[in-house]
């Protein structure tokens, strides 16, 4: 299904605003620009993505310094700079996106466009929402060379037919390096309908579960997946590395009314804030180069195999990104991209506060782990 969209200027487009309510396509018309503006094997170096995801009223302000010192920034190695301020929600009528010190940013930034970036640069805007009442909505698709696209039309995939789903599927496990039984297909497209985006998150479970099969099969579809189109464990894992604090807490609640063990869901996250860490310190010290290009990590990882042992790796798969399955390691390093050593040890200090209480003090759990998650996430 070909994605819905609105342009102005397409073909000389320098400057483009991607909204859409549906991550997963919003994420792969945005990777489709990159594609197309940077010549292949020059991503690692021409592209600086700017995460735009506010979370306190206090974040949107610091995005918008980011976002614009990268547009001010020449490009290095490349002729070309492409700059992706990434799944913004700056742009819509959250209470983040409406503070004074937002809508004077969002107003110097236009400035900036309207003044010209130069040649060189390419600018890339993914927002979750987009508020047609901003000066922002109104003023871009005004800028030379600007392009504002609808992906999608809020369908998040619903517009699909089952022929339609299933070559998405067979599509992005190709992708993947893997394929799918009939049978297996049939299951999955049944259990989890035409969500591209929860969607995507069960066949990236089910690549690391089929890890060393020939193909995906049924076996594997009944074990990670359900016909409730839910895996809330997984969710909250993915919440808490996206480090979107609204949707952990979200399904935190469900997990919690469902009867999950609270000091089971606090191990989990423990887990994931180990799993971050590891990659965040193989990042820092240069073992490992931030990409979004999964067959760059990939080389990455086995340039890692085949060199010296790192001594402070764990010897067991678990705390050790080379004996991961390559699309998970590579899927925990996204997420560790959008955590500094700094957030990711007062995440660690929140989960170990939250241990303490729910073992020695007895405390309302549900407020424990609440706490702990804002603490994490959201700041202390």
């Amino acid at each position: 299904m070909a994605p819905i969209m609105k342009a102005q200027n397409k073909s000389a487009a320098q400057l483009v605003l991607i909204h859409s309510q549906d991550g997963f396509l919003l994420h792969k018309e945005g990777q489709r620009w990159v594609d197309q503006w940077l010549d292949p094997g020059m991503t690692d170096f021409g592209l600086e993505v700017i995460d735009g995801m506010a979370i306190r009223l206090t974040d949107g302000e610091t995005l918008l310094g980011r976002l614009m010192e990268a547009l001010n920034t020449l490009p290095v190695f490349t002729p070309v700079k492409v700059v992706w301020w990434k799944d913004t929600n700056l742009l819509g009528e959250e209470a983040v996106a409406t503070t004074p010190g937002v809508k004077k940013g969002l107003d110097e930034l236009l400035d900036l466009l309207e003044s010209g970036l130069g040649e060189n640069f390419r600018f890339l805007v993914t927002a979750t929402s987009l508020s047609k009442r901003l000066r922002f909505a109104k003023r871009f698709p005004k800028i030379p060379g600007a392009s504002l696209l609808e992906v999608g039309g809020g369908k998040s995939g619903k517009g699909m037919s089952p022929a339609e789903l299933s070559e998405h599927i067979r599509g992005r496990l190709g992708e993947l390096g893997t394929e799918i039984t009939p049978d297996a297909l049939r299951l999955l497209s049944e259990w989890m309908g035409p969500n591209l985006l929860h969607m995507e998150n069960e066949l990236e479970k089910l690549v690391c579960l089929s890890m060393g099969a020939p193909r995906i099969e049924v076996s594997h579809v009944r074990l990670i997946s359900s016909p409730s189109q839910e895996n809330e464990a997984w969710d909250l894992n993915e919440a808490f590395g996206g480090r979107d604090l609204q949707k952990a807490l979200e399904v935190l609640d469900r997990l919690l009314f469902q009867g999950e063990s609270e000091i089971g869901l606090l191990y989990m996250m423990f887990s994931r804030v180990r799993s971050l860490l590891v990659l965040r310190m193989m990042m820092d010290e240069g073992l490992l180069r931030p990409t979004r290009d999964f067959r760059a990590f990939q080389a990455q990882l086995e340039r890692l195999k085949q060199g010296p042992p790192i001594p402070w790796l764990a010897e067991e798969k678990r705390g050790n990104p080379l004996m991961q399955h390559p699309y998970a390691a590579y899927s925990s390093q996204l997420q560790a991209q959008r955590f500094d050593m700094a957030g990711l040890t007062n995440a660690l200090d929140a989960l170990v506060q939250a241990n303490i209480e729910l073992i020695s003090t007895g405390g309302d759990s549900r407020i424990v782990l609440e706490r702990a998650l804002i603490r994490a996430l959201g700041g202390a």
